[in-house]
């Protein structure tokens, strides 16, 4: 009766280690590429969505002549010409950017990678289990 109890008990940790071995090993597999041979290019914010140079300064900061961008606004030393070769002095308004936001996506990818990475570890120790728990000891015969 034993010997069943112990089969038992070691086929689920098995199939659970396999199972979890092949989604969780995929992932991180997955996860680790997108990471760091993904591609780095395509995650710009949107040409429609494009952000005022106020909501980009922890992200992105402009100099012309030593002094930022948000400076020359209220100093009106930036000068716009339109279509017609009117003069008129840039405003915050006449400035939007894009913003790469791949390091956020990277940092996403590698959180990921350590999630999916402890639930390898896990299975791969259900795994072996269960495969240990599969070969019979020395000198038995079945």
């Amino acid at each position: 009766m034993g010997k069943k109890m112990i089969n038992r008990m070691i086929k689920p940790f098995l199939l659970i280690g396999m199972i979890g071995c092949f989604t969780c090993g995929s992932n991180f597999i997955i996860n680790l590429y997108n990471a760091f041979w993904g591609p780095e290019d395509i995650w710009w914010t949107h040409n429609s969505m494009k952000i005022a140079i106020e909501e980009s300064t922890n992200s992105i900061q402009v100099f012309i002549g030593g002094k930022p961008l948000q400076n020359h606004f209220p100093d009106k030393s930036l000068q716009l010409i339109d279509a017609e070769g009117k003069r008129h002095p840039v405003v915050s308004q006449d400035v939007r950017v894009r913003v790469n936001n791949w390091n956020k996506v990277k940092s996403r990818y590698l959180t990921f990678a350590v999630f999916t990475g402890v639930g390898l570890g896990m299975s791969l120790a259900f795994l072996i289990c269960g495969l240990i728990g599969r070969v019979p000891p020395k000198g038995t015969s079945h």
